[in-house]
């Protein structure tokens, strides 16, 4: 998409839009195939995150908010914004925070209770947001929260219970 349209599309103004949470639970995930890449982010916790190289669609294998702490597990949720109502593509900024109890990676000695990733979005199409346990610091159990935010309006939260 060129850079006009983009600017365009941010700019539209948004009179009302409406968030929905779509499926959550356990998802079929696997960070190690050639779909994703590993990119550095000091701003998190292991100092990475994953992404998609192209627009996906991953699998939910159960919606259940009771999630086992185990090593490759990956659970999460999906949402979707429409705005004025409409389906066409309306790119908005939107924040999305993790809360979860304190964890401390024991390379760094950095601790954590939550981490935060701002970007734009493109309506109407499903998002995602999930995590993957990949080290054993991650495996703690209680209550984790996912939170879509857009300016200072919490507009969709899913609380899952780690066990």
């Amino acid at each position: 998409m060129n850079l006009y349209r983009r600017i365009k599309r941010l700019l539209l103004i948004e009179k009302e839009f409406v968030a929905t949470l779509g499926e959550y639970g356990t998802l079929d995930v696997d960070l190690n195939a050639d779909s994703y890449v590993k990119i550095l982010d000091t701003n998190l916790l292991n100092g990475y995150r994953h992404e998609a190289k192209d627009k996906y669609d991953p699998v939910f294998l159960n919606n259940t908010d009771q999630i086992k702490a185990e090593i490759g597990t990956t659970f999460g949720i999906s949402f979707y914004f429409l705005v004025n109502n409409s389906h066409r593509e309306v790119d908005i900024e939107i924040t999305l925070h993790i809360l979860h109890p304190e964890m401390t990676n024991p390379l760094t000695q950095i601790s954590a209770r939550s981490q935060t990733d701002t970007f734009i979005y493109t309506t109407p199409y499903y998002q995602y947001m999930h995590v993957t346990f990949e080290h054993e610091y991650e495996l703690v159990k209680g209550q984790w929260t996912f939170q879509v935010w857009k300016n200072s309006e919490l507009v969709i939260e899913k609380i899952f219970e780690i066990i």
